[in-house]
């Protein structure tokens, strides 16, 4: 028969099991399962920031934010991505997908903002021999005026495609057009 004394311990050793247990399980099931490893990849996407440059002196510049994005294997880009490196042009329509998408309320608490316009869409990219070539809808190219604006969006698209290491060229495109677009 135990004693008050040895039943309290008994109790107090199983409650402490049963709390690691619990521990455990919520260690490996909510924060490994919805790591960065396990849920996608990081990329870049790269927007003008109000805090870093507030009178916008270099509009040819942006700012790099982080973005954990989702990489879907069995996600068919097969009508708008040609590439022999599936990888690269998966992650390159990934990231300007997530750019053409605009800051998120916390980057814009953080200061970034867009200078593309809302409702732009990819068309199609080809990637030949580290010559990134994407082509938008004519969203991309309505409105925009001034060789700021033209020089924050071609910034924000080109900073985004250009970090990937085996990107050496980039064109940019509206409907296939490539010489009446971004046009100050």
């Amino acid at each position: 028969m135990m004693t008050s004394r040895q039943y309290i311990f008994f109790w107090v050793g199983i409650t402490f099991f049963l709390v690691g247990i619990l521990l455990i399980f919520y260690t490996n099931f909510f924060y490994i399962k919805n790591s960065p490893e396990d849920s996608g990849s990081v990329v870049k996407v790269y927007f003008p920031n109000k805090i870093e440059d507030p009178e916008t002196i270099d509009c040819s510049k942006s700012y790099s934010s982080y973005r954990n994005v989702k990489l879907g294997g069995d996600m068919d880009l097969s009508g708008i991505v040609e590439s022999s490196n599936i990888e690269l042009g998966r992650d390159i329509f990934l990231s300007v997908d997530n750019l053409l998408a605009g800051p998120t309320p916390q980057e814009q608490a953080n200061g970034f903002f867009t200078a593309i316009n809302p409702g732009v869409r990819i068309n199609h990219i080809i990637i030949e021999e580290g010559e990134v070539s994407i082509d938008f809808s004519e969203d991309l190219n309505n409105g925009v005026a001034g060789s700021c604006r033209v020089g924050m969006i071609r910034s924000q698209i080109e900073s985004t495609i250009g970090q990937f290491s085996q990107v050496k060229k980039i064109n940019i495109s509206v409907q296939g057009r490539t010489e009446d677009i971004l046009q100050p």
